[in-house]
């Protein structure tokens, strides 16, 4: 029974996430989106899936090379290098999914602002959930949008987790 459940759970997810797809081909064939705009929907499906599947290298290819981030837990990372040492050194993973707000696109620059969701399992085994905003400008660079800077706040910090979610950086 339990395996019949988990079955129709992974297949309602799959069309879930084949709906969600489909809908944002078809707003883009209604002329919904400019290919700005679809190219950089590209990049944040590419940076949620290379985050929830722990992948620290491909998420640091997604930034430019001078490219920014700025924790949750408040830390500035400067450049790619130092951003794929921070993903290498990631001791735990949350689970993340965005509602994304309006990309805005000027030129070759690009930004859009949006809500976060971030599922961890602390160290006692329990689940927290963080809900939170982030703001992310883009550029395009030789004809590829890249993560210019990130930023990622959390809307309770006194809910963030006691323990550190990743060892002191090395910069």
């Amino acid at each position: 029974m339990r395996t019949l459940l988990t079955r129709h759970l992974v297949r309602g997810a799959a069309v879930a996430v084949a709906g969600l797809a489909l809908g944002a081909v078809a707003l883009a064939a209604q002329g919904g989106m400019s290919p700005p705009e679809e190219a950089i929907v590209k990049v944040r499906t590419s940076y949620l899936e290379a985050f929830n599947a722990k992948n620290g290298a491909a998420l640091a290819k997604l930034y430019a090379a001078d490219g920014m981030l700025v924790t949750a837990q408040g830390e500035l990372l400067r450049g790619r290098e130092a951003i794929n040492t921070h993903f290498a050194e990631l001791e735990m993973w949350p689970h993340i999914a965005v509602t994304p707000g309006k990309i805005n696109v000027h030129g070759n620059t690009a930004w859009e602002a949006g809500k976060t969701t971030a599922h961890l399992t602390a160290g006692d085994g329990s689940m927290q959930t963080i809900a939170g905003h982030y703001l992310v400008v883009l550029e395009l660079d030789a004809g590829q949008w890249r993560i210019k800077a990130l930023s990622v706040a959390n809307d309770a910090p006194e809910m963030m987790m006691k323990e550190k979610m990743a060892k002191p950086s090395k910069m």
